[in-house]
Formats: structure tokens, sequence, C-alpha cells
């Protein structure tokens, strides 16, 4: 049994050259993590190799998946800093389209709809350091919160707020999704929402290695919860990790 392992640096034709090459080989099996909302081979390959989709969803594929709960996810963040005072937020989200930014929007847009809030922005980007420092240069004020849809994101969006001489969170707030393991030991370490990385990746490779001998679990769907990280970027939050609840 061997394993392979490719990236596409989430570019959705490079992605498709990987995959196209991969059912090539005749591998028996694939994890996907999509780039992106739509991918031309999977029609093609799904016949062919036995597939699980990996914290993506790709409507009209009849195909097992393993994912996060983004939408309550994003949920609790939002209830928290409208909690904790904040009224005015700006979303910067990764790729539009793509399965978790359609989800962790929703999840912004409904909770801040619950508290009766309508002060706030949305722009989309990538799920990069380079697209949260950029975007963030492209707000016309700056609110109480930046809510960004990784941490990734996040990372850049706090540079680029220093940057601009704001201090965080004394000034604005900002938050990650992700948990990533820098993301505690970032100055200042981040609030974010913690994805279970290891449960994802453990339950698709267990679904993956049931439907490679033989047994039916085209449709397993799996969706996992997820956990608030409260720490020092949000204003009200604690300098030690805590898990909060909406």
């Amino acid at each position: 049994m061997s394993l392979v392992v490719c990236s596409s640096n989430h570019d959705v034709k490079e992605e498709e050259k990987l995959i196209e090459m991969l059912v090539s080989k005749k591998m028996d099996g694939l994890l996907l993590v999509g780039a992106g909302s739509s991918n031309r081979v999977l029609n093609s390959i799904l016949n062919k190799v036995k597939v699980v989709f990996v914290d993506r969803v790709y409507e009209g594929y009849d195909a097992p998946y393993v994912v996060s709960d983004n939408y309550n996810g994003m949920k609790k963040l939002v209830w928290y800093l409208v909690k904790t005072g904040h009224r005015s937020f700006a979303f910067l989200n990764g790729e539009e389209g793509t399965y978790s930014a359609t989800e962790r929007l929703r999840g912004f847009v409904d909770a801040l709809k619950e508290a009766g809030i309508k002060d706030y922005v949305v722009f989309f980007g990538q799920f990069t350091y380079e697209s949260g420092f950029s975007l963030v240069k492209k707000l016309g004020k700056i609110p109480d919160a930046v809510v960004c849809g990784n941490d990734l994101m996040a990372y850049g969006a706090i540079d680029a707020l220093e940057e601009m001489g704001y201090e965080v969170p004394k000034n604005v707030s900002v938050t990650g999704f992700d948990d990533l393991p820098f993301s505690k030991h970032y100055k200042p370490s981040l609030t974010t929402v913690r994805q279970p990385f290891h449960a994802m990746g453990y339950e698709s490779a267990k679904i993956l290695h049931w439907m490679i001998s033989g047994k039916n679990k085209k449709n397993k769907k799996i969706v996992l919860e997820t956990e608030l990280i409260i720490r020092e970027s949000t204003k009200g939050g604690s300098e030690y990790e805590t898990s909060g609840n909406s």
C-alpha cells in the first residue's frame, strides 16, 4: 500500500490536472479537499475511483463527505463578539462559492440578523495571509470587529491593521477560523473557531478504507462539531485559551 499527497495550492485548474494524473495511475481511492466550488473532472472520475470529500461539499455529486460545522461555528463566534459589545463588523472571506466560505458567510449573516445588527460589510478574497492583508486596506472604515474566513487571513489582517496604526484588540478585534497550531502563539494570540482536523482526517480515511474494501459507504455524510477558542485578539477575551458558547 502506498500514499500519494498532492497540493494544488488552491488552484482549480492545477487540481484538475492532479486528479487526472492520479486517476490515470489507477489509484484505489482519493481524499479530496477541493480548491473551489466546481471541478470539471469530477463527473468523469466518480465511476473510476472511490472519492471522499474532505472539508468540502460539492452539490450534485453522490459521494460521501466529512466536514466541520462551519455554519454554527461562525454563529458562535459572532454571537460571542456581539455579547462582548461589538456593533460593527467586516467579514473578510475566502474564495466565493466554496463550501466553507458559503457556510461561514451564512453563519455570520444569520447571527447578525438575529442580533438586529445591520452595520457590516463582506469582502471575498482567498484563504491566504496576503488576501487578509490586502482586504483590510480596502475597508472604508475600521469596524469594531474584523471577522476573517480563516486564521491565515486573520494573521494578514492583524499585520495590516498594525501597519495602519491600529492596535489589536484595543482599537479593533480580529478573529479567525481553523485554530492552526501557530494561532495561540501569534501576537496577539488569535480568537478563532477550532476545526477538528484530526477527526476529519480519521473519519474520511476510515470511510475511504471501507469503500475500497467493498463496503457501501457511498451515502455517508459526517458533520463534526467546532469549538470557539477565545484568546487575546478580541476585546473581552482572555489571555488564556478557553472555549465559549453562544
